[in-house]
């Protein structure tokens, strides 16, 4: 038996052993409350799992085993659904336990395996129809219209975890957002490849990336931890948005359902009160110096709801808690820089000094209110 292994064969197979591996941890990492991976390694067993038909194409082991031609491996309906449903669980807002979206690709999955176990002539006459090719189109439809809902789910999560924490590294999922938006790329341009079969370059870099993408998300999911809700009314509509919902979304940043005490209505000119009693408080006592300050140890502190303050920060000063409490350090910093402090800190220092986790959060933050870099401010302003 000759096979033909070549450069793309021998990739794709590094992507089903890391795949295989990788997957396999993330579900024994699983852990309900705290790291919820099981969607996650799910999809990472997919995706690998869906290397070993063009694998078996490229070193020609089809020829000799022709039975393996149409392994039941195209997971087009089941990969976004389960990364969406891996996110809706890790994110701040409540899961509930729907699985709606998995059905299309788990029904696909049943049919794939049915026709796997009849004899070679109807898995090649179903799978060369054109019915079946429609299908498969639908599939990446559906794909990319869950892969759009992904991208919009994770929008509300920053903007939810903006308004209750003060540290948002790590809890905003940046990167599975970008994960997607790489994803949604790959599978358009997969449609375009598909015109250049022959292409060894085009098919060598495809490999590369999904190689790549696989270890990538992986490493990524093992790090990542479920992000609580700083407090725990918040109630998230699990079901697909009506338009009137998407035109809340837009005017409140979130579809939430508060509970009644925290839901009635104020003045703006008691809102005002309420951001000016919580600016003094601030101020006083310093709170914006705590790392990981939330709403909740504000809204403790003043003897008020945390959405009720979270509200009135939104309305009266049009920001976001994350950036109101930034705005406090942002102040302390710009005093410190030019000071006599700022012979014996550095620019990190100064950020610890003032609240601040990391430089680049301090940078980000400081580019961002300030208009310009700390060093650039410090040198203008001595």
């Amino acid at each position: 038996m000759d096979l033909n292994y070549n450069i793309i064969s021998l990739i794709d197979i590094l992507g089903v052993v890391q795949g295989v591996i990788l997957g396999s941890l993330l579900l024994f990492v699983h852990q309900n409350k705290r790291k919820s991976t099981l969607f996650l390694g799910l999809f990472i067993l997919a995706y690998s799992l869906e290397f070993i038909p063009s694998i078996l194409t490229d070193i020609k082991l089809v020829e000799y085993y022709p039975q393996l031609t149409y392994l039941p491996f195209d997971f087009i309906w089941l990969l976004f659904p389960l990364f969406y449903k891996y996110v809706r669980h890790i994110s701040v807002f409540p899961e509930k336990s729907n699985h709606i979206y998995l059905y299309p690709g788990i029904l696909s999955f049943i049919f794939q395996l049915i026709v796997f176990f009849s004899p070679l002539d109807i898995q090649t006459t179903i799978y060369e129809s054109v019915p079946y090719s429609l299908f498969s189109l639908l599939g990446m439809l559906y794909s990319i219209w869950i892969a759009i809902k992904t991208v919009w789910w994770i929008n509300l999560h920053i903007r939810e975890v903006r308004n209750q924490f003060s540290k948002t590294e790590k809890r905003e999922l940046q990167w599975a957002k970008l994960f997607v938006i790489i994803g949604l790329l790959y599978v358009i341009s997969s449609i375009f490849a598909a015109f250049f079969n022959e292409s060894f370059w085009v098919n060598l870099i495809l490999s590369l990336v999904n190689v790549a993408l696989l270890y990538w998300v992986s490493l990524r999911g093992i790090l990542q931890k479920n992000i609580s809700p700083s407090f725990q009314d918040v109630v998230f509509n699990s079901t697909v948005p009506t338009t009137s919902q998407l035109s809340n979304v837009k005017k409140t940043h979130n579809i939430i359902t508060e509970k009644k005490a925290s839901h009635r209505k104020v003045s703006l000119e008691k809102q005002e009160q309420l951001v000016e009693k919580v600016t003094d408080y601030i101020t006083l006592n310093k709170l914006y110096i705590k790392e990981d300050l939330t709403i909740v140890e504000v809204a403790e502190a003043v003897k008020e709801h945390p959405r009720t303050v979270s509200s009135a920060i939104n309305k009266v000063r049009n920001v976001n808690f994350n950036t109101y409490i930034n705005t406090f350090r942002i102040e302390k910093a710009k005093e410190l820089l030019l000071s006599s402090m700022a012979q014996n800190l550095s620019i990190e220092g100064i950020s610890n000094e003032v609240g601040f986790n990391s430089k680049s959060a301090f940078y980000a933050a400081f580019k961002k209110i300030v208009g310009t870099t700390p060093t650039l401010f410090q040198k203008q302003n001595n």
